[in-house]
């Protein structure tokens, strides 16, 4: 036990940590046993025939991993699960659970078992046992009688036990928690086990009575304490100060549980600073009085950021009763800090001087808290302070360790406290069988492990009532029980006002809680990276906007628009977490699927620094990225502000700085190049500041300078400008730099330099002889040649293709073709013949209606731009041996001209026909299955379609030119057979979905195909098979071998004399295949195509989706360098052979799996690489579009965001 004592033996104050010693047993008579200081025998236990639930000694925290057993099997659990109703409802008591099967499953109680030994110094003192994070279904007990019972345990529970203890005798203290968070009124479901996975919105529809948790994140059983206090006593004190009217409002709250009444005088001090209360009162037995006053002090000094001074309270009780007359009772010490923290306008003011809240929102870690010092709490936050420029911490999601809040009022931060009512979507409440019980579970919440804990700390300026919980427009009140937890949230926010109005109150991700709050408070914006088109990261604040996660009432909500009437926070954003990397693959592309953490911190790296810009300049009151804070060790902090992405941050939330807001990459020489900046000051000082610009050209020299003269800024004060320079011409690519530099002074207090590309704007473009354009008013003709491209034909009409066998290109912008139905049709089918004769046609930003009417039909991939397009500002190569694109790097694709976009719409990726996506982009969940160019091969030519933003951008962008020149005459040609197919069933339905036509032949006929395409289970039975292969291949055949297993890939490598290893093409848990993007024959393909998940209908939010366990029956492990060997993929479940004339591919990924849930992957997968190898495919029975990872309902159902 560690104990902290206080005073002598008749006022004694003592703070006691039982943290050492426990018992745990799923068993409450077994931990009970063991704890009780008698010797046991392990024949005495209940669990006697059970050696891995005998008792275990174990130290605080503790959680449920000690009653915890191994799952069943994914079979077992689906073959299983008619029996979880009886296994449910039979279940009772302790001790260990087994599943039909035979499994044991993780058990639903622990109890935790403590001898405590209780002084006799403690007689005449209250003793209050306190649970700290003990949760969810707890019930405690000393000597065998209940002494409090709840459901909860992320707030603090504190019980007065002192009828249960006898000073100078052991008390055996049990514990039992159990983790039952998905209801504390409902049977344990070993099925659905909160340690991993958080309960379903359907679970907590009904009778939710404890918020959740991350799964796994917290311990059953935190810190237990025993806290001792006289029976008279100061319960607390409480100054609330007011530097604008220079008066500290001063109040004492004393408690007198003693059996008769008391006379006392209460002394209480700022220490050495000022007297603050004398008084004297009676409190009579059994009850509570308040002592209030009202005290100037103006010359007080401040707690500020940058002078955090804390007075220190000191309160002593004096008796006054006869005979006990100048005896000291009680003495309380506590400390508080001069400060006051408002509201003006859309601005937060602390001591009466504006303040932008920035900083992070984060966890602390309850295996650390309590370990770390304050003295290394301070540490650390001040480094987070000093070195990560943060000013302000948002706690998330519960009431943290109150050692971090003592360590900021020490260090100068301010904090932001939240409660531990969160869960996801908007059904959720925090139930306990009525509105009323409702209203106390949550008041508890609140008011005792948040309002009244940190009343005395200056740091703590804002209370968070909830976290992503509660309504956020009108139409959430139909459903009965949020227009219930409304009246509930209103009732305390009301209460919580009239205890302290110094704080403000937000309800996290709730906007202003339909006006019933003074701050706005919103969560990811940009709707969890649903928008792929940064820098584009404010419109919101800047227009009108209808939120994505306004739900199903979206169409009847009106456009949200920031009116700065009240301060807006951003409590959390650029969080990408999610079950598949194809989040961030949005973002930053294929390379996501190849990082451990799913390509996070690239999406950090990338996105924060826009983001943050565009708050500080649109002057948003305060923001919290979500996250990169570690408060582990002054060690562990120092690792992460090393990271790239906490230094992108950093860097971005300098304090005073100089930001560009200009992210356009090229120009053209000769032309204006408009560049917007802001300055900041973020400091707690007001500041003369001055800024200049000096634009160099490639040899050093000035090409051009701009300044804004001194003026003074004060705190929290920026201001936005525009600078206009004047590009000189060029006659090759050149980069400028800009280079900028902020001022105070005569010190540089920021400084940085910006490449600035600068591109010749008179261009000679010459395209491929026998190219053309359909171009029937010459405008289109007009604009190529303004923008120097030259060297095409010119056609009117359509039909005159007919005629002109000579022609090997054509452009096609159905824009500038009006057309009717009968028309659109007829230009369809010439561009279809052209192409089929061997023409290569592209047909740039088709309509939808021509689009879909395409031998391979597209569809306009879905966004969140108008009409729900997908807009994009950024597309990645797929395809880099296409000569379209050699060369080329997603850089070309990103940020084009003024307005920033590459494509206003993007079509799906289609899951049949010869189609190679050239580009890829994508949005949210579904990942990289978009496209704005794709090739679609049609007899011998190539049908190209395109949304990029070419003729729109000729005089704007320095790319496009260049480019229309590219994919107007640079086309990859393929010859398209038929393929003879031996197959299994499985294989067969997944070919004929992607457009296979081909009859299954039998294995001896199959080798006799140009293009043959064979399954391992259908050569079993022929031992002279690998022969067979050998001569197609000699022949000039191509070979598709698929799912050969180790043996058959073994012996087939053997025989061609190459030396490889092959081995299982299992995976271990987090493996999986990555496309091996130098290989040619994996062109059109992303990582997307091979991340097979199943059964995701058990995926926890915050985990990764469960993948196959087995996606390839082998791999091939080249030994040594061949140039006639190509490995398609990272960890070579497919590679490549080129043998004489023809090309052998072994695919040994098992995509004909029933197991795998998103078909749609390796239907892509297969339509890409089926094509590369010259197989025709016709309209597949797929289906036109993939489907999200999960739709809406499943998001509900499996409380997804």
């Amino acid at each position: 036990m560690q104990a902290v004592l206080l005073g002598g033996a008749l006022n004694m104050r003592a703070n006691v940590s039982i943290r050492d010693g426990w018992w745990v047993s799923v068993s409450e008579k077994d931990a009970a046993l063991a704890a009780s200081g008698r010797p046991w025998k392990v024949c005495d236990l209940e669990c006697a025939d059970d050696p891995e639930n005998h008792p275990r000694r174990i130290r605080l925290p503790g959680g449920p991993q000690y009653g915890k057993r191994r799952e069943p099997a994914l079979t077992e659990r689906t073959t299983g699960s008619d029996n979880r109703r009886s296994l449910t409802e039979s279940f009772v008591g302790p001790g260990t659970v087994h599943d039909a099967a035979g499994n044991r499953l993780p058990s639903p109680f622990l109890t935790y078992a403590r001898r405590v030994k209780i002084p006799r110094e403690w007689a005449g003192h209250r003793v209050f046992l306190v649970l700290e994070n003990a949760r969810y279904n707890v019930t405690a007990q000393i000597n065998g009688k209940i002494v409090t019972r709840y459901v909860g345990g992320l707030e603090p529970h504190r019980v007065d036990v002192t009828d249960f203890l006898t000073p100078g005798q052991y008390a055996l203290l049990l514990i039992t928690a159990g983790d039952s968070g998905v209801s504390g009124h409902r049977r344990f479901d070993p099925y659905i086990y909160t340690g991993t996975r958080l309960p379903t919105c359907r679970e907590i529809e009904n009778n939710l009575v404890h918020p959740v948790n991350y799964g796994g994140a917290d311990r059953a059983v935190g810190n237990v304490r025993l806290e001792v206090v006289p029976p008279i006593r100061v319960d607390y004190v409480f100054a609330n100060p007011s530097v604008s009217q220079g008066i500290v409002r001063y109040t004492v709250a004393l408690r007198n549980d003693s059996d008769r009444p008391a006379l006392v005088e209460v002394r209480s001090d700022a220490v050495g600073a000022r007297k603050l209360l004398r008084r004297k009162t009676r409190v009579p037995a059994h009850s509570a009085r308040l002592l209030r006053t009202t005290v100037r002090w103006p010359d007080a000094i401040l707690w500020d950021l940058d002078n955090p001074h804390l007075y220190r309270l000191r309160t002593v009780l004096i008796d006054l009763r006869p005979g006990e007359a100048g005896s000291k009772l009680d003495e309380h010490c506590d400390t508080f800090g001069f400060r006051e923290f408002s509201i003006n306008g859309h601005s937060f003011y602390l001591n009466g001087r504006k303040v932008h809240l920035i900083g992070q929102s984060c966890h602390t870690s309850p295996d650390t808290d309590i370990e770390i010092p304050l003295s290394e709490k301070k540490r650390i936050l001040r480094l987070w302070k000093e070195k990560g420029h943060i000013n302000h911490i948002r706690l998330h999601a519960k009431p943290q360790d109150k050692g971090w809040v003592e360590a900021a009022d020490r260090v100068g931060l301010l904090i932001t406290t939240e409660t531990a009512l969160w869960t996801t979507n908007f059904h959720s409440l925090d139930w306990a069988g009525s509105e009323r019980a409702c209203y106390e579970n949550i008041r508890n919440h609140f008011f005792e492990a948040l309002v009244r804990r940190d009343r005395n700390n200056p740091s703590v300026v804002i209370w968070s009532l909830s976290n992503e919980m509660s309504p956020i427009t009108p139409r959430d009140l139909r459903n009965p029980k949020m227009a219930a937890m409304t009246r509930v949230f209103e009732k305390i926010i009301r209460e919580a006002g009239r205890e302290d109005p110094s704080r403000v109150i937000q309800m996290s991700s709730a906007m202003d809680f339909l006006g019933r709050l003074r701050m706005y408070n919103l969560h990811y914006p940009k709707s969890w990276q649903a928008f792929p088109d940064y820098p584009h990261t404010a419109y919101w604040i800047e227009r009108p906007f209808l939120f994505p996660w306004y739900g199903e009432g979206r169409d009847e909500m009106p456009a949200w628009i920031w009116r700065r009437d009240k301060p807006l926070v951003l409590g959390e954003f650029t969080c990408v977490f999610g079950a598949t990397p194809d989040n961030q693959a949005s973002i930053i592309g294929d390379v996501a699927f190849e990082r451990n953490d799913f390509g996070t911190a690239l999406v950090q790296e990338a996105l924060w620094p826009m983001e943050i810009h565009a708050y500080r300049r649109n002057d948003v009151s305060g923001f919290t990225a979500w996250a990169c804070l570690c408060l582990e060790g002054c060690r562990q902090a120092l690792r992460a502000l090393r990271r790239p992405e906490t230094m992108a941050h950093t860097r971005a939330v300098r304090p005073l700085a100089a930001l560009l807001h200009t992210y356009r990459r090229r120009w053209f020489g000769g032309t204006d190049a408009l560049f917007e900046f802001s300055m900041h000051n973020d400091t707690r000082r007001a500041l003369e500041l001055e800024f200049d610009a000096v634009l160099k050209d490639a040899r050093g020299g000035n090409a051009g300078a701009f300044g804004m003269p001194g003026a003074v800024f004060g705190p929290a004060e920026s201001k936005s400008f525009s600078m206009i320079f004047k590009l000189p011409p060029v006659e090759q690519p050149a980069t400028f730099r800009l280079n900028c530099a902020l001022r105070s002074g005569k010190k540089v207090v920021d400084r940085w330099s910006a490449p600035v590309r600068v591109f010749p704007l008179k261009r000679d473009i010459q395209l491929a002889p026998h190219t053309a354009i359909l171009d029937p008013d010459g405008r289109m003709a007009k604009r190529l040649e303004r923008a120097g491209i030259r060297g095409f034909e010119v056609i009117e009409k359509i039909e005159e293709l007919e005629n002109r066998p000579d022609l090997k290109a054509l452009w096609v912008r159905p824009s500038c073709v009006p057309v009717g139905k009968s028309d659109r049709e007829r230009m369809i089918q010439q561009i279809v013949r052209f192409v089929c004769r061997g023409g290569c046609a592209v047909l740039d930003c088709p309509p939808a209606l021509i689009a879909g009417a395409l031998p391979v039909s597209l569809a306009a991939a879905r966004g969140f731009g108008p009409d729900n397009r997908l807009e994009i500002t950024r597309a990645f190569v797929a395809a880099p041996f296409n000569p379209a694109l050699t060369g080329l790097s997603p850089d070309d694709f990103t940020l084009w001209g003024e307005d920033y976009y590459v494509a206003r719409y993007c079509f799906d990726i289609p899951q049949q026909g010869n189609v190679v996506p050239l580009l890829v982009a994508g949005t949210d969940r579904k990942g990289l299955t978009a496209s704005p160019l794709l090739d679609i091969y049609i007899g011998e030519g190539v049908l190209r379609v395109s949304s990029l933003e070419l003729i729109p951008k000729l005089q704007d962008e320095p790319l496009s030119a260049p480019l229309f020149a590219r994919l107007a005459c640079s086309f990859r040609r393929m010859e398209i057979r038929d393929a003879a197919v031996c197959v299994g069933e499985d294989s067969l339905n997944l070919l004929r979905q992607v457009g296979v036509e081909a009859e299954k032949c039998g294995p001896d006929g199959v080798w006799n195909g140009r293009v043959i395409i064979v399954d391992g289970e259908c050569l079993a039975a022929d031992p002279e098979w690998p022969e067979k292969a050998i001569k197609s291949l000699a022949d000039g055949s191509t070979v598709y071998l698929h799912d050969l297993g180790v043996e058959m890939t073994g012996v087939l490598v053997g025989r061609l004399g190459r030396k490889c290893q092959v081995v299982d093409g299992k995976a271990a848990d987090g493996e999986h295949d990555l496309v091996d993007h130098s290989c040619e024959l994996a062109d059109g393909l992303t990582n997307n195509c091979l991340y097979w998940i199943v059964n995701k209908s058990k995926v926890a939010p915050w985990c990764v989706a469960p993948l196959h366990p087995r996606p390839a029956s082998a791999r091939v492990m080249v030994e040594g360098e061949y140039s006639d060997i190509m490995r398609l993929t990272v960890r070579g479940a497919v590679v490549a052979f080129r043998y004489g004339a023809g090309l052998l591919v072994i695919d040994n990924l098992r995509w004909q799996s029933t197991e795998i849930e998103d078909a749609d992957r390796p239907r892509r997968y297969l339509t890409c690489l089926l094509t590369n190898i010259g197989v025709r495919l016709g309209r597949g029975s797929a289906g036109l579009t993939g489907a999200e990872f999960e739709t809406f309902e499943e998001r509900r159902e499996q409380g997804h965001f």
